[in-house]
């Protein structure tokens, strides 16, 4: 693949200008740069993490340790597919089980919540909140 090629080359000539082998510098300085980024990203998962266990904590919340999403299984007066749809009518776009399980699988009434990707700190939190927020009031519309 092309891009593994240009990092490649890259981490190769990351060494360059030093006294020792410069393809072992380079992959030093790259194993370095690598576990700093993997920690930086592992602390920013624990960090949402903590912030949607502190909005959404009430409720039953699952997750794995290493893994950037939760579960979280709906209370009673919800459907995951109607609240998925409320969700995003606030903003919030989330994933309903039943769109992770097998063809013949049965899915839990809950949805998944990502807790990676390029949403700034503050708006996940809000985006907790209105959750949070949503839960405490179902929308009335179904029996159960």
């Amino acid at each position: 693949q092309k891009r593994t090629l240009h990092l490649a080359l890259l981490i190769h000539d990351l060494g360059k200008g030093f006294v020792e082998d410069h393809s072992e510098v380079g992959l030093r300085i790259a194993d370095e740069t690598a576990q700093r980024l993997k920690l930086a990203v592992r602390e920013d998962f624990e960090l949402r993490l903590q912030i949607a266990l502190n909005a959404l904590g009430r409720y039953q919340v699952t997750w794995q340790p290493g893994l950037s999403f939760l579960w979280l299984r709906l209370p009673s007066g919800w459907r995951a597919s109607t609240f998925t749809r409320q969700a995003e009518s606030v903003g919030v776009l989330i994933r309903s089980a039943d769109e992770y399980a097998l063809v013949d699988g049965h899915a839990p009434n809950a949805v998944r919540i990502a807790l990676a990707g390029n949403v700034p700190l503050a708006r996940f939190e809000d985006a907790m909140t209105r959750l949070a927020r949503l839960l405490d009031n179902p929308s009335g519309d179904l029996a159960m």
